[in-house]
């Protein structure tokens, strides 16, 4: 036993701090990123948006610009402080940000790129990209003197970004799968008409006189097959019909 002891304590001495190294680089990932929380003059406003995309990329969440000042009275703080459960799902979904608006810094090189605002506190929210989904009257979303809940609520669960794998669910309601394609309408020789799927490779070659018509017969099970659908066959059986009868001509004047 004892002739194992300087190895076992050489592989300790080796890999006890690259361990502690390791803990220390995933300590410093996690917590490189600090929120800004506080309306201030004197931060850079851009620069503060651009680490708020880089940890919405990171985390998977969207960008939520809360513009306004110390004037403003913070009403909007005291409303989350006293709906904590709306405070965890802004958390959750959001990295948001304050931008200052004030006569020290009105911040206006970077709210430019926003649309303008007609009052404030005023809300913005950004993709994990930093392009912007939607800009927020705070107006309509208050109650009295506060908030009301059960809009501040929809406009959160709104704008957070949907789960993965799921349809995509554009912001005007409307359900739109991707992964289907709804069929596409065109018009040939005057009536309104399908057009379904690519035909398969054993789709049948038309007659030649049908090849510019776009006559349809109908295919095995009761489908409708379109004879223009396959250019190429019907050109080169065209070409083979064709040679056919010039080949019976050369024969009959010999």
């Amino acid at each position: 036993m004892n002739r194992y002891t300087p190895s076992i304590l050489c592989l300790v001495t080796v890999f006890l701090p690259l361990n502690a190294q390791g803990q220390e680089k995933a300590v410093s990932l996690e917590s490189r990123y600090v929120p800004v929380i506080q309306y201030d003059p004197k931060r850079d406003a851009g620069s503060d948006i651009k680490n708020a995309v880089i940890e919405a990329q990171r985390t998977g969440k969207h960008v939520l610009l809360e513009v306004g000042g110390e004037w403003c009275g913070h009403i909007l703080d005291r409303f989350f402080e006293q709906n904590r459960q709306l405070a965890a799902v802004r958390e959750k979904s959001f990295i948001t940000v304050k931008i200052n608006y004030s006569p020290e810094n009105k911040n206006q090189k970077v709210l430019s790129r926003y649309p303008s605002i007609p009052g404030y506190p005023h809300l913005f929210v950004l993709d994990h990209n930093g392009k912007l989904l939607h800009s927020q009257d705070t107006s309509k979303l208050e109650l009295g003197k506060s908030y009301n809940f059960k809009e501040v609520s929809s406009f959160l669960k709104r704008w957070a970004p949907q789960p993965r794998g799921e349809s995509s669910m554009p912001h005007g309601g409307t359900t739109k799968d991707e992964n289907h394609s709804p069929p596409r309408e065109g018009r040939r020789g005057g009536l309104s008409r399908t057009i379904g799927p690519t035909p398969k490779a054993d789709a049948f070659c038309p007659s030649p006189e049908g090849i510019f018509r776009g006559v349809a017969h109908a295919g095995p099970g009761g489908t409708t097959k379109h004879e223009n659908e396959r250019p190429l066959t019907c050109v080169c059986y065209l070409l083979s019909h064709l040679a056919a009868i010039f080949i019976g001509e050369v024969r009959e004047l010999c």
